[in-house]
């Protein structure tokens, strides 16, 4: 059996607890599916801890999923997430899909305090898909923050009031270049601009929200 294997960040959060959960609740045929889960950690088993304390407190933990979990060390905000070459060309040989769902979600910080944690950090983490003998499918869990302007809120009941189902996802997300005003909203839309332009270059993948 074929393995896939999957880089997941986030995943002591809740929504991480749920995609981990969903991904390894999976019938296994034609494919075992191996998740590679970066956590803050001192060490391995540090981190596995945190991963099956948050799993356990959002009920989501299940104990056969440990053996199908490797836990990735590192801090994504830096070049490599701080790993040395060896681990990093390890890592990014192993990796077939990423999701990307690790971000500082905070309402009161200016983008300054969130652009480290939210843009900096997707830029790397689109790096290990850019890196490494394997082309990966790129996932970004992103936010209907990006869309906080008056221009959308206009153009949303615009076309609900015509009967259409709201503004499209391929929308370039333009109308919120100027206008959004919080921080996390900023951070968030940057990130997806960066994807935006990596897609036009080749970048594989999807933003969800």
């Amino acid at each position: 059996t074929s393995s896939i294997n999957v880089f997941v960040t986030g995943v002591t959060g809740f929504l991480g607890s749920y995609i981990l959960a969903d991904l390894l609740n999976r019938p296994t045929s034609p494919y075992n599916i191996k998740v590679y889960a970066h956590v803050r950690a001192k060490d391995q088993a540090s981190g596995m801890q945190r991963l099956i304390k948050a799993g356990v407190t959002y009920g989501t933990w299940s104990p056969a999923f440990e053996k199908c979990i490797e836990v990735v060390l590192g801090d994504l905000s830096k070049p490599q997430f701080g790993l040395d070459s060896v681990t990093w060309e390890n890592l990014a040989n192993q990796i077939d899909v990423i999701i990307h769902n690790g971000a500082l979600v905070h309402w009161v910080y200016p983008y300054a305090k969130l652009r480290d944690a939210n843009v900096v950090s997707t830029i790397n983490v689109m790096n290990l898909a850019a890196s490494g003998s394997k082309a990966k499918y790129f996932t970004f869990v992103s936010s209907t923050s990006t869309i906080d302007t008056e221009h959308y809120f206009s153009m949303s009941d615009e076309l609900t009031s015509e009967g259409k189902s709201g503004i499209l996802e391929a929308d370039d997300l333009m109308g919120a270049a100027t206008g959004l005003g919080g921080g996390y909203g900023q951070s968030k839309w940057a990130a997806e601009y960066i994807i935006r332009q990596a897609g036009k270059r080749g970048l594989r993948g999807c933003i969800v929200r």
